[in-house]
Protein backbone atom coordinates (compact mmCIF):
# COMPACT_ATOMS: atom_id res chain seq x y z
CA UNK A 1 0.00 0.00 0.00
CA UNK A 2 -0.83 2.21 -1.02
CA UNK A 3 -2.28 0.78 -4.27
CA UNK A 4 -2.52 2.30 -7.99
CA UNK A 5 -5.64 4.01 -6.83
CA UNK A 6 -4.00 5.88 -3.38
CA UNK A 7 -5.94 3.81 -0.83
CA UNK A 8 -3.29 3.23 2.16
CA UNK A 9 -5.06 0.55 3.88
CA UNK A 10 -6.44 -2.88 3.11
CA UNK A 11 -9.34 -1.42 5.27
CA UNK A 12 -9.78 1.51 3.02
CA UNK A 13 -9.25 -0.64 -0.17
CA UNK A 14 -12.14 -3.00 1.20
CA UNK A 15 -14.56 -0.41 1.69
CA UNK A 16 -13.59 0.69 -2.28
CA UNK A 17 -14.11 -2.87 -3.63
CA UNK A 18 -17.81 -3.19 -2.13
CA UNK A 19 -19.01 -1.96 -5.40
CA UNK A 20 -18.00 -4.79 -7.07
CA UNK A 21 -19.99 -7.07 -4.55
CA UNK A 22 -22.93 -8.06 -7.31
CA UNK A 23 -20.99 -9.04 -9.98
CA UNK A 24 -18.38 -10.94 -7.68
CA UNK A 25 -21.51 -13.05 -6.36
CA UNK A 26 -23.03 -13.03 -9.87
CA UNK A 27 -20.10 -14.80 -10.67
CA UNK A 28 -20.18 -13.50 -14.18
CA UNK A 29 -16.34 -14.21 -15.09
CA UNK A 30 -13.71 -16.37 -12.98
CA UNK A 31 -10.98 -12.92 -14.19
CA UNK A 32 -13.33 -10.73 -11.95
CA UNK A 33 -12.10 -11.62 -8.82
CA UNK A 34 -8.34 -12.00 -9.56
CA UNK A 35 -8.48 -8.68 -11.42
CA UNK A 36 -10.30 -6.38 -8.84
CA UNK A 37 -7.55 -8.02 -6.51
CA UNK A 38 -4.47 -7.18 -8.25
CA UNK A 39 -5.84 -3.50 -8.32
CA UNK A 40 -6.89 -3.60 -4.73
CA UNK A 41 -4.61 -5.73 -3.14
CA UNK A 42 -1.51 -6.24 -5.77
CA UNK A 43 1.18 -8.48 -5.47
CA UNK A 44 4.53 -6.85 -4.21
CA UNK A 45 7.28 -7.75 -6.33
CA UNK A 46 10.67 -6.78 -4.85
CA UNK A 47 9.05 -3.71 -2.82
CA UNK A 48 6.96 -2.78 -5.58
CA UNK A 49 3.64 -3.48 -6.33
CA UNK A 50 2.57 -5.31 -9.78
CA UNK A 51 0.46 -3.37 -12.11
CA UNK A 52 -2.44 -5.38 -13.06
CA UNK A 53 -2.63 -6.93 -16.07
CA UNK A 54 -4.42 -5.67 -19.25
CA UNK A 55 -5.99 -9.14 -20.67
CA UNK A 56 -7.01 -10.10 -17.71
CA UNK A 57 -9.21 -6.72 -16.87
CA UNK A 58 -10.59 -6.82 -20.80
CA UNK A 59 -11.86 -10.69 -19.88
CA UNK A 60 -13.32 -9.82 -16.61
CA UNK A 61 -14.79 -6.80 -18.26
CA UNK A 62 -16.49 -8.29 -21.15
CA UNK A 63 -17.79 -11.60 -19.60
CA UNK A 64 -19.49 -9.39 -17.03
CA UNK A 65 -20.92 -7.14 -19.83
CA UNK A 66 -24.42 -8.67 -19.39
CA UNK A 67 -24.84 -8.22 -15.72
CA UNK A 68 -23.41 -4.95 -15.58
CA UNK A 69 -26.16 -3.74 -18.20
CA UNK A 70 -28.91 -5.76 -15.73
CA UNK A 71 -27.69 -4.28 -12.76
CA UNK A 72 -26.77 -0.42 -14.61
CA UNK A 73 -23.36 -0.70 -13.08
CA UNK A 74 -20.18 0.94 -15.38
CA UNK A 75 -16.99 -0.08 -15.16
CA UNK A 76 -15.13 2.73 -13.42
CA UNK A 77 -12.82 4.76 -15.46
CA UNK A 78 -9.87 4.82 -13.03
CA UNK A 79 -9.81 0.50 -13.85
CA UNK A 80 -10.13 1.31 -17.68
CA UNK A 81 -8.37 -1.77 -19.39
CA UNK A 82 -6.60 0.46 -22.04
CA UNK A 83 -4.43 1.63 -19.50
CA UNK A 84 -2.83 -1.37 -18.49
CA UNK A 85 -0.47 -3.72 -20.09
CA UNK A 86 0.31 -7.36 -20.53
CA UNK A 87 3.55 -6.89 -19.58
CA UNK A 88 3.12 -7.66 -16.39
CA UNK A 89 0.64 -10.59 -16.71
CA UNK A 90 1.91 -14.17 -15.65
CA UNK A 91 2.00 -17.12 -16.78
CA UNK A 92 -1.88 -18.34 -16.79
CA UNK A 93 -2.72 -14.87 -16.15
CA UNK A 94 -2.74 -13.57 -19.85
CA UNK A 95 -6.47 -15.08 -20.87
CA UNK A 96 -6.87 -13.75 -24.24
CA UNK A 97 -7.02 -16.81 -25.46
CA UNK A 98 -8.32 -18.37 -22.59
CA UNK A 99 -10.79 -21.64 -22.98
CA UNK A 100 -14.41 -20.54 -22.90
CA UNK A 101 -16.42 -21.35 -19.36
CA UNK A 102 -19.72 -23.96 -19.94
CA UNK A 103 -22.41 -22.71 -20.91
CA UNK A 104 -25.11 -22.70 -18.32
CA UNK A 105 -28.56 -24.09 -19.56
CA UNK A 106 -32.66 -23.54 -18.36
CA UNK A 107 -33.80 -25.92 -15.78
CA UNK A 108 -37.15 -26.68 -14.06
CA UNK A 109 -37.47 -24.97 -10.53
CA UNK A 110 -38.04 -27.78 -8.07
CA UNK A 111 -37.19 -25.31 -5.17
CA UNK A 112 -40.47 -25.66 -3.15
CA UNK A 113 -40.81 -22.06 -1.99
CA UNK A 114 -40.94 -21.02 -5.92
CA UNK A 115 -42.72 -24.33 -6.90
CA UNK A 116 -46.17 -22.47 -7.83
CA UNK A 117 -44.73 -19.08 -9.76
CA UNK A 118 -45.62 -17.73 -13.75
CA UNK A 119 -42.64 -19.30 -14.85
CA UNK A 120 -41.31 -23.15 -14.62
CA UNK A 121 -37.76 -22.83 -15.41
CA UNK A 122 -34.55 -21.06 -13.72
CA UNK A 123 -30.88 -21.11 -14.31
CA UNK A 124 -27.87 -21.28 -12.02
CA UNK A 125 -25.78 -19.50 -10.38
CA UNK A 126 -28.81 -16.94 -9.57
CA UNK A 127 -27.41 -13.15 -8.83
CA UNK A 128 -26.29 -14.14 -5.37
CA UNK A 129 -23.65 -17.21 -6.64
CA UNK A 130 -25.69 -20.08 -5.59
CA UNK A 131 -24.43 -22.43 -7.94
CA UNK A 132 -27.57 -25.12 -7.47
CA UNK A 133 -31.16 -24.87 -6.53
CA UNK A 134 -30.24 -26.58 -2.95
CA UNK A 135 -27.96 -24.23 -1.93
CA UNK A 136 -30.64 -21.16 -3.17
CA UNK A 137 -32.98 -22.91 -1.03
CA UNK A 138 -30.64 -22.89 1.96
CA UNK A 139 -30.27 -19.07 1.90
CA UNK A 140 -33.87 -18.41 1.07
CA UNK A 141 -34.91 -20.24 3.93
CA UNK A 142 -34.34 -17.09 6.58
CA UNK A 143 -37.21 -15.22 4.46
CA UNK A 144 -39.71 -17.73 5.08
CA UNK A 145 -40.93 -16.21 8.56
CA UNK A 146 -41.28 -12.97 6.97
CA UNK A 147 -43.41 -14.82 3.96
CA UNK A 148 -45.72 -16.41 6.06
CA UNK A 149 -46.70 -13.24 8.02
CA UNK A 150 -48.16 -12.12 4.39
CA UNK A 151 -46.43 -8.51 4.73
CA UNK A 152 -46.53 -8.59 0.88
CA UNK A 153 -47.77 -10.13 -1.88
CA UNK A 154 -44.86 -8.94 -3.97
CA UNK A 155 -42.47 -10.31 -1.45
CA UNK A 156 -42.23 -14.24 -2.95
CA UNK A 157 -42.17 -13.32 -6.67
CA UNK A 158 -39.27 -11.33 -5.62
CA UNK A 159 -37.67 -13.51 -3.69
CA UNK A 160 -37.58 -16.26 -6.62
CA UNK A 161 -36.68 -13.96 -9.21
CA UNK A 162 -33.19 -13.49 -6.85
CA UNK A 163 -32.90 -16.85 -5.80
CA UNK A 164 -34.49 -18.87 -8.89
CA UNK A 165 -34.56 -16.61 -11.40
CA UNK A 166 -36.26 -17.15 -14.37
CA UNK A 167 -34.63 -18.42 -17.41
CA UNK A 168 -34.85 -16.86 -20.80
CA UNK A 169 -33.52 -18.17 -23.72
CA UNK A 170 -30.66 -19.67 -22.07
CA UNK A 171 -30.21 -16.08 -20.01
CA UNK A 172 -31.06 -15.06 -16.58
CA UNK A 173 -33.84 -12.41 -16.04
CA UNK A 174 -32.61 -9.89 -13.61
CA UNK A 175 -34.69 -9.27 -10.58
CA UNK A 176 -37.27 -6.28 -11.38
CA UNK A 177 -36.44 -2.84 -9.41
CA UNK A 178 -40.37 -2.00 -8.64
CA UNK A 179 -41.04 -5.55 -7.42
CA UNK A 180 -38.22 -5.00 -4.80
CA UNK A 181 -39.69 -2.01 -3.61
CA UNK A 182 -43.34 -2.76 -3.21
CA UNK A 183 -42.11 -6.12 -1.38
CA UNK A 184 -39.71 -3.81 0.94
CA UNK A 185 -42.55 -1.00 1.57
CA UNK A 186 -45.15 -3.62 2.83
CA UNK A 187 -42.55 -5.72 5.71
CA UNK A 188 -40.77 -2.48 6.13
CA UNK A 189 -43.00 -2.35 9.57
CA UNK A 190 -42.67 -5.71 10.70
CA UNK A 191 -38.92 -5.88 9.82
CA UNK A 192 -38.86 -2.65 12.21
CA UNK A 193 -40.89 -4.14 14.75
CA UNK A 194 -38.95 -7.51 15.10
CA UNK A 195 -35.48 -5.38 14.63
CA UNK A 196 -34.25 -6.63 11.34
CA UNK A 197 -33.40 -4.20 8.32
CA UNK A 198 -33.93 -5.15 4.75
CA UNK A 199 -31.12 -7.17 3.62
CA UNK A 200 -27.76 -4.90 1.51
CA UNK A 201 -27.36 -7.60 -1.04
CA UNK A 202 -31.24 -6.97 -1.94
CA UNK A 203 -30.94 -3.54 -2.47
CA UNK A 204 -33.37 -2.31 -4.74
CA UNK A 205 -31.64 0.35 -5.87
CA UNK A 206 -28.83 -1.65 -7.47
CA UNK A 207 -31.79 -3.51 -10.16
CA UNK A 208 -33.49 -1.51 -12.93
CA UNK A 209 -37.00 -1.62 -14.01
CA UNK A 210 -36.41 -2.88 -17.80
CA UNK A 211 -36.54 -6.59 -16.42
CA UNK A 212 -40.14 -5.69 -15.10
CA UNK A 213 -43.04 -7.47 -16.64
Amino acid sequence: MPNMLGHKSQDEAATAIRQFSSLVRGQCSSHLKPFLCSVYTPKCVSGRAQPPCRSLCEKAKSECATSMTNLRFQWPEALKCEAFTTESCEEGQDVSVAPTLPTPTCQRITMSLCADLPYNDTIMPNILGHKSQDEAGSAVFQFLPLVGTKCSPHLKPFLCSVYTPKCVSGSRQAPCRALCEQARSGCLPILTIIGFQWPQHLKCEEFTLESCE
